[in-house]
Order: structure tokens, then C-alpha cells, then sequence
């Protein structure tokens, strides 16, 4: 499944269910080690995967705690600023001629 179809499917689930999907990810995790210590896997990207995948989850967990207790406030309308006047280019900088460095002896 590709990460973008993932994310949709997550922002869906409510609490319960991202609970759910937390504890299959982490016994699919668990399992994916133990094959790959037992040498029945070599497939080392599918434990990335699975290990962001609980992090996605986390997240998802996180925002919503976040979001009970400090629910969203409505943002007022921007204000669009008006339109700058063109100023007139200003005049190069002067540059000095340095000195030369005075000769030690």
C-alpha cells in the first residue's frame, strides 16, 4: 500500500481503530524481526516500512489527544495588504579605495 493511501486510510480511523491498527503493526513488526534473525527473511525494507507505519500511527494518536484538548480556534480571514508603491532605485553605493598596508619592518 502506498504511503499517500496509507495516510487517507489512517485520518479516517478514529481512536479505536488506530489503536487497533497500532497493535496488528507491532506484532507484524515483532514477527518480521524474529524471521529476519531466524534468517527466514531478507526482506529488511518491509521492517522499515512497518516500523513508519507505527510512526504514522503515533502521530495520527497524538493530534487527535491534541486535538481534544485544545480543539482548533477559527482563523480570522487574512488580510490582504495593498499593493506596494514602486520606489525609485536607489543610487549605487560609493566604494572607497583602501589603503595600502603599511610596511613593517
Amino acid at each position: 500500500m502506498k504511503a499517500n493511501a496509507q495516510r487517507k486510510e489512517f485520518r479516517k480511523l478514529d481512536k479505536s481503530g488506530l489503536r487497533e491498527r497500532l497493535i496488528s503493526s507491532q506484532e507484524e513488526l515483532f514477527n518480521l524481526r524474529f524471521q529476519l534473525a531466524t534468517g527466514g527473511s531478507q526482506n529488511n525494507a518491509e521492517v522499515n516500512r512497518v516500523r513508519k507505519q507505527i510512526a504514522r500511527i503515533h502521530t495520527l494518536l497524538r493530534e487527535q489527544e491534541l486535538a481534544e484538548v485544545n480543539p482548533p480556534k477559527a482563523r480570522p480571514e487574512p488580510v490582504k495588504k495593498a499593493a506596494k508603491e514602486e520606489k525609485p532605485a536607489a543610487a549605487p553605493a560609493k566604494t572607497t579605495k583602501r589603503k595600502p598596508a603599511a610596511a613593517k619592518a
